[in-house]
């Protein structure tokens, strides 16, 4: 897999789910796999050295296929895994144990979670209409309540504005074959497009979105921009000539992101087999941090497995998906950094007592599958999908 851009611009215009679910988030394209002349490396654990964190865990340890995490204030964490041929969205109420929350189970592809600050709500993109739309449903599960968007374009990656009144998101345009990002007022109905860009994101203050592009020149590799919430004001952060940056995340207290590249490396090749991503060569994209106005990158993880999709949780816990024991699975650790830094917002987190989480829409404890590949996870069966 490569952090840049290049020819082919029309991977959001398939019904693959994996291009939009990892692969768009991750890049543009790839060039293809290499498989002749890779210098064999040494096995590597689950922490290889280098890697300044503490605390690493599995969040889905008995479940595989799983990716974009998303956290609320309270320590609730959201995600999407392909079971039963089909992406879905799951509830944690307790990170690291007890039960999974089925949210979704309407037989279309559910993906990109993002939960609304006040913890009520999950914006996410599905395919339920035809092609992908942004949808908004209750944290607690049960039918997908308002569609905020309905169009022939394909629409995902949606973050919420922390006064839950705006929605910021990424379009596929069926004309030009280019990506923009649009923010849809809930109240008002206004939709805005804002300009270029991919995986926007709402700052802690609501005054600032962060996302990535793609440079018009050389290798096309991606960089992070920031503007404001009418595409004013528009700020190169993070950029190189030699190496990508993308899927950027604030810290809670907006003054720092965490983001992935491939600095370092010459970039990671992926091979897409139906839904599954398989990676096939020797290099990584790791997670980095770095301070808001693009000062001191600080590289986190150099695990010779993929880091992506990171986020930054309330708890100062980086939650992030991960091959690092072979499975595509979300993981999540406690960040250390050289200045010491650990967000003025962080929020103690108490692991609720009984581990079986009722739905007020769904039976509670409703086994629907067993995990093919072994898992223990009880899961609970939404209703009305």
């Amino acid at each position: 897999m490569q952090v840049h851009k290049n020819a082919p611009n029309n991977l959001l215009t398939i019904t693959s789910l994996s291009a939009i679910a990892v692969g768009i988030s991750m890049l543009a394209c790839s060039t293809g796999p290499t498989t002749t002349g890779v210098p064999v490396q040494p096995k590597v654990g689950l922490v290889a050295q280098g890697e300044s964190f503490s605390n690493l865990t599995a969040i889905t340890e008995n479940m595989e296929n799983c990716d974009q995490a998303a956290t609320s204030v309270d320590g609730k964490v959201v995600f999407a895994c392909y079971r039963d041929n089909n992406w879905d969205l799951f509830l944690k109420t307790s990170p690291t144990g007890g039960a999974v929350q089925k949210l979704t189970s309407h037989g279309a592809q559910d993906i990109n979670p993002a939960i609304s600050a006040d913890g009520q709500r999950i914006a996410f993109a599905s395919n339920r209409s035809g092609n992908y739309d942004i949808f908004i449903m209750s944290l607690n599960g049960g039918t997908a309540k308002q569609q905020v968007t309905d169009n022939q374009a394909v629409e995902y990656s949606p973050s919420w504005s922390p006064d839950g009144s705006m929605i910021v998101y990424t379009r596929l345009d069926p004309i030009d074959n280019e990506y923009y990002i649009w923010i849809k007022n809930l109240e008002t109905n206004a939709n805005i497009q804002l300009g270029p860009g991919l995986s926007p994101k709402f700052s802690p203050d609501g005054e600032t979105i962060l996302f990535q592009r793609a440079s018009k020149q050389g290798k096309k590799w991606f960089g992070l921009w920031s503007m404001d919430l009418n595409g004013s004001r528009l700020t190169q952060i993070v950029s190189s000539d030699e190496w990508g940056a993308i899927d950027a995340n604030w810290s809670p207290d907006g003054e720092k992101f965490i983001f992935v590249s491939s600095k370092g490396t010459s970039g990671r090749f992926v091979n897409e087999v139906g839904s599954k991503y398989i990676p096939t060569s020797q290099t990584s994209n790791n997670l980095w941090v770095v301070n808001k106005d693009g000062s001191a990158m600080t590289q986190l993880t150099t695990h010779p497995k993929d880091d992506i999709q990171p986020s930054w949780s309330a708890q100062n816990h980086i939650y992030f998906t991960s091959w690092r024991d072979g499975k595509q699975r979300i993981w999540r650790f406690t960040p250390i950094l050289p200045d010491n830094y650990v967000p003025n917002t962080v929020q103690p987190m108490s692991e609720p007592k009984n581990d079986i989480m009722e739905d007020p829409e769904a039976p509670s404890n409703e086994p629907i599958a067993e995990d093919p590949n072994g898992s223990n996870d009880t899961v609970n069966k939404p209703e009305g999908e």
